[in-house]
């Protein structure tokens, strides 16, 4: 670890704050000089037991075990030895969290999504606006390495102008209906908890402003069901869905399964998912129209098998197209008009890691973010994805295109 490592305060010790940022820099925070100074939890036992995990696992990868636990954010916000405040509690606390951050006057990192609904968005972008602090983004695939060369390769122009995208996701991401996730109220839906990445991928690639979107979608699959018990450790079922014993309050089984004083279940991941508490949806089509002209298609559902191709992305040029694989790391390459082919292996050194190794990439850009760098994706980006979620939400309940200028802005 150099002397001059970047210091983060991590607030939330949930899968990414725990997991994906604080794993993440044990594993490769000393070459890129990051490291862990603070850590916060509302919860004091997971606060407790987060903090003790994270300096086990640094210790083990070399690095200092010396981290402060704080019961307040405001205290860690206050600490001088922290560099950068990393909010990565749930989004519907986002906002509190960032307005603390921007007051303090450090560079924030903010997991996405950038908030819970389109008002609070709104509040944290005028304060934003006001305070004008640094402000770097969790939008994983912007540190993903075949997204990043799918971007590059449209980019140059191997495919000619690009003209249509189709982004297909098609995860068995049940776990969000077993969680806090699936209250709206709390996660501004799937189309924001899981597709702000999706929709930042499409104005990404795109290097335009979308201008409106119309979907469609529902719940179809994880329907209410009388006569379940609220939890899968209490019921004997056969259950495709089913948790499994260990892990499920989180990525590591070191853990408490249940937790003193949890209002709202915010700690249990093993809920039911044919419970009526659920107002997400489990399935939607999206369609967005840019001021290029380019036209953009989001295929999405949370049920489905798990194969190589639960995510790909096409992307048609007027002389060329471009197939990502997300699993396989692969980009398939066809150009002029047809003439020539080729095939990308994007997975890299650390695929089998969180995100296929962009969790890794994305601390070696958090260093540099905290030394004075441009992040890949800020604030706008973050602003821009969800609104597009948002007011795709309101397509699908009320029919229609909505515009999306204003939000382009």
């Amino acid at each position: 670890m150099t002397p001059d490592s970047i210091r983060l305060g991590i607030i939330g010790l949930g899968a990414r704050g725990l997991r994906s940022i604080g794993g993440a820099v044990a594993k490769a925070g000393g070459p890129a000089g990051v490291r862990i100074a603070a850590v916060h939890d509302t919860h004091p036992v997971r606060l407790a037991e987060g903090v003790e995990h994270l300096r086990r696992l640094c210790r083990a990868n070399g690095l200092s075990g010396e981290i402060a636990a704080y019961g307040t954010e405001e205290a860690l916000m206050a600490d001088p030895a922290v560099d950068v405040v990393v909010i990565a509690n749930p989004q519907d606390q986002h906002e509190a969290s960032f307005l603390n951050a921007c007051a303090s006057g450090k560079p924030i990192y903010c997991e996405k999504p950038l908030s819970a609904s389109p008002e609070s968005c709104a509040m944290m972008r005028r304060a934003w606006e006001l305070y004008r602090p640094r402000c770097m983004i969790g939008l994983t695939r912007r540190y993903e390495n075949v997204w990043l060369k799918a971007a590059e390769l449209t980019a140059t122009g191997v495919i000619g102008t690009a003209q249509l995208m189709l982004l297909r996701s098609v995860i068995p991401y049940s776990r969000y209906f077993g969680g806090w996730w699936r209250q709206r109220s709390r996660s501004g839906d799937l189309l924001n908890e899981k597709s702000s990445h999706h929709f930042d991928v499409l104005n990404w690639m795109s290097g335009s402003t979308p201008r409106s979107v119309y979907a469609i979608g529902g719940r179809n699959v994880f329907l209410p069901r009388a006569g379940y018990p609220d939890r899968c450790s209490d019921c004997r079922r056969e259950c495709a869905y089913r948790r499994p014993e260990r892990g499920r309050q989180d990525y590591t089984d070191t853990f408490q399964m249940t937790y003193p004083d949890d209002p709202g279940n915010r700690l249990v991941r093993d809920l039911c998912v044919y419970s009526e508490e659920a107002d997400i949806l489990d399935h939607a089509i999206v369609s967005l129209d840019y001021a290029s002209g380019l036209k953009a298609s989001l295929f999405f559902s949370v049920f489905g098998a798990d194969v190589d191709d639960q995510e790909t992305l096409e992307i048609v040029g007027d002389s060329g197209r471009i197939l990502l694989t997300r699993q396989t790391g692969t980009l398939d390459v066809i150009s002029r008009n047809g003439r020539e082919r080729a095939t990308y292996d994007c997975r890299g050194p650390y695929a089998d890691e969180s995100h296929f190794g962009a969790d890794r990439n994305l601390i070696g850009q958090l260093g540099a973010f905290g030394r004075g760098a441009d992040p890949a994706a800020g604030f706008i980006d973050a602003y821009r994805a969800s609104m597009i979620a948002f007011n795709a939400q309101e397509s699908i309940r009320d029919g229609g295109e909505r515009d999306l200028t204003t939000a382009a802005e």
